[in-house]
């Protein structure tokens, strides 16, 4: 940067210099107390007291105190920034947080970072405390499983403390974000086997069951099912069009990502859909209410007929059925998602097919379930033998390892049976 000053005998003078800070405001300072040095070698100390304070002055004043204040934030001073930074649009390159991943953020605020980090100047959360924090939660009790936390849980923290931090070192609060390792998340085995699942739908509800029964099958989002019209299904094609999700709030939004999809479904849930939907407009719910239905031990008015199934009644419609099919553990919606990825998965389904059936962003999110993925068969490769001879003495290296066909690589045949005819 290049600084400029008045000496006493009325010399401007110039100098350029190279700022070793990251800060605007840091650099700010550092510049300011150059020129005072350099000011008072050239035309002795600058009187303070008689200097006239310029409008620079009075707003680098300003934002000196400003920027002291912020330096000095601990880190339960900086949530409330944080948190209103997710509910306006510059959140992100989708905008303002829903209400759902703000709850989400809150409580692991809440919960699990503040009472770690609470007391902390946000300068001083290094990577050694971060994992000191994976030390100390991995051998913390759940008080909704009452087990120690998952390593995806403590991947969720870590995630959010990182993004906290980018933030502040964004805003000038940091000079670097610390090198937080976030731990790898853990396989997921909380899934139904067959068995359990065929027991889980002969005990479910009726009028929950189809709804169950289309999660299982297609691996779809509680508030994708919810949702779900039919319009959106093309019997024909054993296809759905995911287009909007219903939130825990009862609104209206794109699906997970903000990104449509098509998800197949088995024929034995196009032939329940198919009943399923005889009569009903394109714009009408495929799972809704009856008319006069009122849910058990509440007060609530009967329904009309067509309104959504709440969040909180499909929840208890699969604890109910897995009370009733004696399963002996919990299980949620989500663990209908969970059992259509591992049965997709151990039948051999490509990841990367499964990956695109439940909407997964990134496909690592999906080799989470690749333990499931059956052993290579004996001989499965020996589909890339095109039924000739190998030419002999290509083990033998050197000019002889040309002399294989590679006929296929210069001139590619559309159809490969061609060549074998």
């Amino acid at each position: 940067m290049d600084l400029f000053w008045t000496d006493a005998g009325g010399k401007r003078h110039r100098m350029r210099r190279a700022s070793p800070y990251k800060s605007k405001n840091k650099t700010r300072r550092w510049a300011q107390q150059l020129l005072r040095e350099r000011m008072g070698t050239a035309g002795g100390p600058v009187d303070e007291q008689e200097h006239e304070p310029t409008p620079y002055d009075t707003q680098h004043s300003y934002d000196h105190d400003k920027d002291t204040d912020e330096e000095g934030l601990t880190f339960s001073e900086f949530v409330p920034r944080f948190l209103a930074l997710c509910e306006s649009p510059a959140a992100g390159r989708r905008g303002a947080n829903s209400e759902g991943e703000l709850a989400n953020k809150r409580g692991m605020i809440r919960d699990h970072l503040e009472p770690y980090f609470g007391q902390m100047l946000l300068s001083e959360i290094t990577a050694r405390e971060a994992d000191a924090y994976v030390c100390a939660k991995s051998t913390t009790i759940s008080k909704r499983t009452s087990k120690p936390l998952s390593s995806s849980s403590i991947a969720n923290h870590l995630g959010l403390l990182r993004r906290m931090l980018k933030v502040a070192c964004r805003w000038d609060m940091l000079t670097k974000v610390p090198e937080i390792t976030i731990p790898k998340k853990g396989e997921v085995d909380n899934y139904l086997s067959r068995r359990e699942s065929r027991r889980l739908l002969a005990k479910a509800d009726p009028l929950f069951r189809d709804m169950i029964a289309l999660g299982l099958r297609t691996g779809m989002r509680l508030g994708e099912l919810q949702e779900l019209r039919v319009g959106d299904i093309n019997l024909g094609a054993a296809r759905i069009r995911v287009t909007r999700q219903r939130t825990k709030e009862g609104t209206i939004k794109k699906p997970k990502g903000d990104k449509t999809r098509t998800v197949q479904v088995p024929h034995d849930a196009v032939t329940m859909l198919r009943k399923r939907v005889a009569g009903l407009e394109r714009d009408e719910l495929v799972f809704s209410k009856p008319a006069g239905y009122q849910a058990p031990h509440r007060t609530e008015a009967p329904a009309e007929g067509g309104e959504h199934w709440s969040h909180k009644e499909v929840f208890a419609a699969v604890q109910r059925a897995t009370e009733a099919a004696k399963i002996g553990r919990k299980v949620g919606v989500h663990t209908l998602r969970h059992t259509f990825a591992t049965h997709a998965v151990a039948a051999g389904v490509p990841l990367s097919v499964v990956s695109r059936q439940l909407g997964h962003a990134d496909i690592r999110t999906t080799m989470r379930y690749a333990h499931h993925a059956p052993e290579l068969n004996p001989g499965i490769f020996d589909r890339l033998a095109d039924g000739s001879a190998i030419p002999a003495g290509c083990s033998e290296g050197g000019a002889d390892d040309q002399s294989v066909d590679d006929s296929s690589t210069r001139h590619p045949v559309k159809n490969p049976e061609a060549r074998e005819r």
